[in-house]
C-alpha cells in the first residue's frame, strides 16, 4: 500500500542511527525511539520524527497526520477571538444596553484559549515522552477553561435577578474552574486518573448539576428560566455528540486504516464538530441575553 506521506514527500528513508527529521510509518515508530506517537494503529503514516521545537512550529505549514488537527483550531481561536473582541461593540437595544455582555465575551475568550492550547499540544507534543505529557497538559487545561467559560454567560443570565445566587454559582464556576486550570499543570494530575476525573466531575457538579438542580426545585420543568438555562447546551448537542463519536470509535480510518492518514481522520472530525458547537453555542448565549432583556427583574 502506498501511504500519503510516501505520495507526498517521496520515499522514506529511515535511518534508525541517524537523527534527522523525518515523517514516519507506524510500523516504524518503535524502532526510530518514538512508540509513545501510536497511539491509533489505523492513522499509518505522516508521523514526525526527530523533530525540533524549531521544526514542530515550522510543521505548521507542512502536511503531516496532524496538520488538520491544528489548523482547524487554529482558525477556531482566530473566529473567537474576533467575536470577543466584536461583541462588547454590537449595538443593542436601549433595554439589552443595560445587561452586561461581559459573561459572552468571558465564554468567547475561553473558547479562543482552548482551541488555542489544544492546537499548541498537537503541534509540539512531538518531540519527545516529556514533551507530549507536558503539552497533553495544555490540552487538558484547555479543556478546563472551555468549561468554566461556557458556563459562565448560562449561569450569569439564568439567574441575574437574584443577585446573591447569580454571584454564588459564577464565583463557583470561576473558583472551581480555575482551581482546575493550575492543577491540570500538576504531575499528579498528569498521572492520576482519578485526580482527573475528580477535576472534571467537580465543574460539571459546580457549573450544572447544582445550579440546574436548584431551578427544577424552585420553578419546575415547564419554568422559561429552566428552557433558557439547558438551551445552550441542547443546542450544541448535535454536532458535540457526533464528535465523541468520531474520537471514540476512529471512524472512519478505522474502515481503511492508511487513507485518512492525512485527510478526514476522525480526529479532524471531532474538533471541527467542536467548532461549529462552539458557534451554536454562542448563538444561543446572544439569546439568552436577548431574553434577559425582554425579561426585566420585578
Amino acid at each position: 500500500m502506498i501511504y500519503p506521506s510516501e505520495t507526498v514527500y517521496g520515499s522514506l528513508l529511515h535511518d534508525p542511527v541517524k537523527r534527522r527529521k523525518d515523517l514516519a510509518t507506524f510500523d516504524e515508530l518503535d524502532t526510530l525511539g518514538f512508540a509513545f506517537l501510536s497511539k491509533n494503529h489505523f492513522t499509518r503514516s505522516g508521523y514526525r520524527v526527530h523533530y525540533s521545537a524549531k521544526d514542530c512550529l515550522l510543521s505548521l505549514f507542512q502536511l503531516h497526520n496532524e496538520t488538520w488537527n491544528v489548523w482547524i483550531h487554529v482558525i477556531g481561536s482566530l473566529a473567537f477571538a474576533h467575536l470577543a473582541l466584536q461583541t462588547p461593540w454590537t449595538p443593542l437595544d436601549a433595554a439589552a444596553d443595560a445587561i452586561p455582555t461581559w459573561p459572552i465575551v468571558a465564554c468567547l475568550v475561553c473558547i479562543a484559549l482552548c482551541f488555542t492550547l489544544s492546537a499548541i499540544y498537537h503541534l509540539m507534543y512531538v518531540q519527545s515522552p516529556y514533551w507530549a505529557k507536558v503539552f497533553l497538559q495544555f490540552d487538558f487545561a484547555g479543556i478546563l477553561l472551555l468549561m468554566m467559560g461556557t458556563a459562565v454567560p448560562m449561569l450569569y443570565y439564568t439567574f441575574y435577578c437574584d443577585v446573591f445566587v447569580r454571584n454564588l454559582y459564577v464565583g463557583m464556576a470561576f473558583f472551581f474552574g480555575a482551581t482546575g486550570f493550575c492543577v491540570s499543570f500538576t504531575a499528579a494530575f498528569r498521572t492520576v486518573t482519578s485526580l482527573r476525573i475528580a477535576v472534571f466531575m467537580s465543574i460539571v457538579m459546580a457549573c450544572v448539576v447544582v445550579p440546574l438542580t436548584h431551578l427544577l426545585l424552585t420553578d419546575g420543568w415547564h419554568h422559561p428560566r429552566v428552557y433558557m438555562m439547558l438551551g445552550p447546551l441542547l443546542s450544541s448537542l448535535p454536532f458535540n455528540l457526533p464528535g465523541v463519536v468520531f474520537y471514540a470509535s476512529r471512524f472512519p480510518e478505522r474502515i481503511s486504516p492508511g487513507r485518512f492518514d492525512i485527510w478526514g481522520s476522525s480526529h479532524q472530525w471531532w474538533h471541527l464538530c467542536v467548532v461549529v458547537a462552539g458557534i451554536l453555542y454562542y448563538q444561543q448565549t446572544l439569546e439568552l441575553h436577548a431574553w434577559r432583556s425582554a425579561n426585566p427583574c420585578v
